[in-house]
């Protein structure tokens, strides 16, 4: 079973009859079929362990802290409070009712925070506003707290940063709510703890605007404002979805890992840095560290963010527990930055990774390439040490070797043989990694042509669409050299029946492998590669060591029976594999539940290569390498082709599965973008100074809704029309994800009436908004008189007309987005639950054109 077995019969004296009696009683015996189900059932325990169990322990959170603890130390039941408050007010789009009453709210709560310290502390409250290029009136909420017989000005500052703006349709309990409500905790426990004197740092809290829209609040804040020159220290706190436990996304110098790593519980990979450059996502984390400028942390909630800019990002999505967990890391990781103020002198990069969410891994990266190029100076340095060393003794040995399956026993030149069997092996395996790549990738790209997110709302789905593919080619490449091993054998064999090993070559060459494996992470300096080094490490020192006792006790002729049969073989593996493959099960599944999700809003293409390579790729890496350690077995017990064919209906099952299965769910919905436009035209003919109501010439109005993740938009707006009983009227569809029908749901059309008076001044009536823009033909030139009065019903325009104009064109843009101004999405989220409307940054959902034609006597 886990020997090799190799028969070579005499022409004389064994028939192929007898051969395969022999093999029937070697692999069918009751003692080897223990074995390999003992194995089997050893094997399924690790990945339980390995899986389930170990994300179960590192996805644990702490319960809920009262209110009514202390001020000084965070209780989540106080944040939900504020968050509560925070999104009663609907969607915080900037420039919007919602966004004007959170910002009240959070000042109110701060002077409130203040008024409660009773300690001699000063505090200042800013309201930064500006205005941004794109005219978009922003403004920013800072708070400073230092200590009073300070000067302030004179001392470095620690920085903690949220944003308070949405985006339409959702109220942002999540994104960004929950960092919004932290802070304020962070505040109160911050001014309330004595052991926080603020004598060498001051601490700095800002309430960004306008984030959702480029970065212009915390873009204003970098460029203007005097408070931003001292920063010693960041921290930004950002989100997608409350559901999990939060990471440590991005850190500005490596060395902060350090600091972070004596928070409580320490969640951080430093694979996450990329997590946001994969995704095109921006938080104002890259605007503080812009040129490098400032050290800090970017924190955020990333996993499943299938809510994500939606109606459905609410405080019931938030799960109890995570706000503490992250607060009282916070809490922490603060209190050490002040009371251990230091400066970053070692600019050696950093590699970090949490264990199961209690302890931070931290080692530098020239001590990785040291450890690398040890192991593998070690292996060549013992392999070619056993090999001689092996050669001699049996050079010298006068009686024959006693073991039969020695292969000075069983080959006429056995050195020759022996380095042969390395190079195959090692080819082999070097090989099959490369064609498990390249299986995972042809099938990424026949998943991104014919069922593009076939995987979405399912980690282990895409985990096993992409990783049996790599187990596949694996045993291909495997098989191919397995029998390239066995005419090489042929040739050198001498006449004899008997068994022969060849475990200490198959052994040597994959950890060759994990040595050229290393080559290419010390080349490449992808961050996924770091798992190779864990895996060798974990590999190497175990595997030496019974190699090294197997040769011993051979060359001693120990006659142990365990090391005749070699069973230990078998079980090896699986115990050196329980750390790395736990810990590569688990960072796959992060990245997976932060990718998914996200991926499909921010690609919506209907060619998808990009996504389906990236995810196979992330699948791969891990895959590769707890695959790499079991080939030996399979070299082995040589069951090549029943395991292949096992795969491969296993993967042919999947891959129904995954054509057959919706991916789009209540609970892991697809999301869609509907824009509302009305297309109005007044007219004012032969105005002659008096008072003139314009008339209503013409009104159109339509939908324009778009589909993501490439599925077919039709059948969903078949669906919907069936079970809300509304024709969609005049609906064509442009391509498979984008449709435009006539807005028939008795929306209210926002310019109400228009009047030109004698003066050239323009009266507007219209519904509330805060987003209302004029503009005019060429030459022409107005002002509006009520430019900053928002929200408002009436716009004024004074119209400055030239004597020789005949005809003024004027355009009035109003735009909405509250999602109860669309009759039409109210009923798409009532009857069609896995399909959500998602929001844009700025109001543009629901846009009135309305084109006001003035013509002018001619006597005028």
């Amino acid at each position: 079973m886990v020997e090799e077995i190799a028969l070579v019969p005499h022409d004389d004296i064994q028939s192929p009859q007898a051969n395969i009696r022999v093999i029937n009683r070697i692999f069918h015996s009751k003692y080897s079929s223990n074995q390999f189900l003992l194995w089997i059932l050893s094997f399924v325990c690790l990945l339980l362990i390995a899986g389930p169990l170990t994300s179960h322990i590192s996805y644990s959170v702490p319960t809920m802290k009262t209110r009514d603890i202390p001020a000084h130390m965070f209780s989540e039941e106080r944040a939900r409070d504020y968050l509560a408050n925070l999104t009663r007010f609907g969607s915080r789009v900037i420039n919007t009712q919602g966004n004007y009453a959170a910002r009240e709210y959070l000042i109110s709560q701060i002077e409130t925070i203040f008024s409660r310290s009773n300690r001699q502390l000063r505090f200042e409250l800013v309201r930064q506003d500006t205005i941004d290029l794109d005219s978009n009136r922003l403004e920013n909420i800072l708070v400073r707290v230092s200590n009073a017989s300070m000067e302030s000005e004179k001392l470095w500052n620690v920085l903690l940063s949220a944003h308070y703006d949405s985006v339409e349709f959702s109220p942002g309990s999540s994104d960004d709510g929950s960092g919004v409500v932290i802070l304020l905790e962070l505040l109160s426990n911050l001014v309330n703890d004595v052991t926080m004197t603020l004598s060498n740092l001051n601490l700095i809290l800002i309430f960004t605007d306008a984030e959702e829209i480029g970065l212009h609040g915390s873009e204003a804040f970098r460029s203007l404002h005097s408070w931003f020159r001292n920063i010693h220290r960041f921290i930004n706190v950002d989100s997608v979805r409350c559901n999990q436990v939060a990471n440590l996304i991005q850190i500005r110098s490596s060395q902060l890992a350090i600091e972070y790593s004596y928070v409580p519980k320490p969640r951080a990979n430093f694979i996450l840095q990329n997590i946001c450059l994969w995704l095109g996502i921006r938080t104002d984390y890259d605007m503080y560290s812009l040129y490098n400028q400032v050290l800090g942390y970017n924190f955020g909630f990333f996993f499943d963010g299938y809510t994500y800019h939606t109606p459905f990002d609410n405080l019931a999505t938030i799960k109890p527990g995570v706000l503490q967990e992250l607060g009282d890391n916070l809490l922490v990781l603060i209190r050490n930055t002040f009371l251990q103020y230091s400066n970053i002198t070692d600019n050696d990069s950093l590699i970090y990774f949490d264990i199961l969410g209690r302890y931070l891994m931290i080692y530098k990266r020239s001590t990785s390439l040291f450890i690398q190029r040890t192991l593998s100076l070690l292996l060549i340095m013992i392999g070619l040490g056993l090999i001689t060393i092996d050669h001699v003794y049996h050079k010298k040995k006068v009686s024959p070797c006693c073991n039969c399956s020695c292969i000075y026993v069983q080959y006429k030149h056995p050195l020759t043989i022996r380095f042969l069997s390395i190079l195959i092996y090692s080819v082999s395996n070097l090989l099959s990694l490369a064609n498990a790549f390249l299986c995972s990738i042809a099938v990424a790209f026949i998943m991104s042509i014919t069922k593009p997110f076939s995987w979405f709302g399912s980690p282990l789905i895409a985990t096993l669409l992409f990783g049996l593919p790599c187990l596949v080619g694996m045993l291909i490449i495997g098989y191919l050299f397995a029998r390239l091993h066995h005419v090489v054998r042929r040739r050198f064999r001498q006449q004899a029946v008997t068994t022969e090993s060849f475990d200490f070559e198959q052994n040597l060459s994959m950890m060759i492998s994990f040595v050229g494996l290393m080559i290419v992470s010390v080349i490449w300096k992808n961050p996924l590669l770091y798992m190779i080094l864990i895996w060798t490490v974990f590999i190497f020192p175990i595997y030496l060591c019974v190699i090294i006792v197997e040769f011993v006790c051979h060359w001693r002729e120990i006659p142990w029976k365990i090391l005749h049969r070699k069973y230990y073989w078998l079980y090896l593996p699986l115990l050196v594999s329980l750390f790395p493959l736990a810990h590569s099960l688990e960072i796959v599944d992060r990245l997976l539940r932060i990718l998914i999700p996200i991926s499909m809003r921010r690609y919506a293409e209907q060619w998808s290569f990009y996504e389906n390579r990236l995810i196979s790729c992330i699948i791969t890496i891990p895959t590769v390498l707890s695959v790499l350690i079991f080939i030996p077995i399979l070299q082995r017990i040589k069951c090549f082709g029943r395991t292949f064919n096992s795969f491969s209906i296993f993967f042919l099952l999947i891959c129904i599965v995954a054509f057959v299965r919706q991916p789009f769910t209540d609970k892991h919905p697809n999301a869609f973008y509907a824009q509302h436009i009305s297309n109005t035209t007044y007219v004012v003919e032969n105005f002659s100074r008096i008072a003139m109501n314009a008339s209503l010439l013409s009104r159109s109005s339509s939908i324009t809704a778009r589909l993501f993740a490439g599925a077919r938009l039709s059948p969903i707006l078949d669906e919907f029309s069936i079970k809300s009983g509304h024709r969609l009227q005049n609906r064509r569809c442009l391509n498979r994800m984008n449709c435009v029908f006539d807005d028939t749901f008795n929306r209210s059309i926002a310019v109400e009436s228009i009047r030109i008076e004698p003066n050239h001044t323009i009266i507007i009536q219209h519904l509330p908004s805060y987003h209302i823009s004029i503009s005019a033909s060429f030459s022409t030139e107005f002002h509006v008189r009520n430019q900053w009065t928002i929200p408002r019903t009436t716009t004024i325009v004074d119209l400055v007309v030239n004597s020789n104009v005949s005809l003024v064109k004027m355009d009035i843009i109003i735009r909405r987005c509250d999602l109860h101004q669309s009759p039409f999405l109210l009923l798409f989220t009532r009857f069609i639950s896995h399909v959500i409307p998602m929001g844009d940054a700025v109001c543009q959902a629901i846009e009135d054109n309305t084109k006001l034609l003035v013509t002018f006597h001619q006597n005028e």
